[in-house]
């Protein structure tokens, strides 16, 4: 059931992503909404399913961006399992909101760079008939970074609503935003 409803929010944010911010560009950049809501879904300590939610994540949004298959899977895949070493492995205290900008301005530049390499790798063995263009993410990035600071903690918020609607399904204790 929670998997159902992770597939659903997932599938109307990637309709915002494509009929809201579509329209709504800044120079042409567009926020990664996407990314932002697996950077907030994988920033709590009992999103244990942050790994399906960057799956499921990174499969639109090669399907949205007409990528190689795997391009932003592997970068979400990765940037959840390097969040989730940070989170549970390293970091002793709670991490709060303040945090968010940090780590999202950074999980931007990885994501794009890992999603870059990815599909720059898959056009180079012929997997592929289009990749990110190196330059154009080398200008557009700086812009997207700002874009996704504004819009980073409704996101978080969003992500851990969620979190705790599927806590409050399963009769388990909930997380304060």
């Amino acid at each position: 059931m929670k998997y159902l409803i992770y597939a659903i929010a997932i599938i109307l944010l990637a309709g915002i992503h494509i009929g809201l911010f579509g329209y709504l560009k800044f120079f042409g950049v567009t926020p990664n909404i996407l990314l932002l809501f697996v950077v907030g879904f994988c920033l709590q300590r009992e999103a244990d399913d942050s790994f399906f939610i960057a799956l499921v994540a990174g499969l639109f949004l090669d399907f949205l961006n007409g990528l190689f298959i795997g391009s932003f899977t592997l970068a979400f895949l990765l940037l959840a399992l390097l969040l989730y070493f940070l989170i549970h492995r390293l970091v002793v205290f709670e991490l709060s909101w303040r945090y968010l900008l940090a780590v999202a301005a950074a999980s931007t530049v990885l994501a794009d760079i890992f999603a870059w390499a990815a599909s720059t790798a898959a056009l180079h063995f012929g997997w592929a008939q289009v990749s990110i263009d190196a330059q154009v993410l080398k200008r557009h990035l700086p812009l997207e970074i700002l874009y996704n600071l504004l819009l980073a903690y409704p996101l978080y918020a969003l992500a851990t609503w969620l979190q705790n609607f599927i806590l409050q399904l399963q009769g388990k204790k909930h997380r304060i935003l």
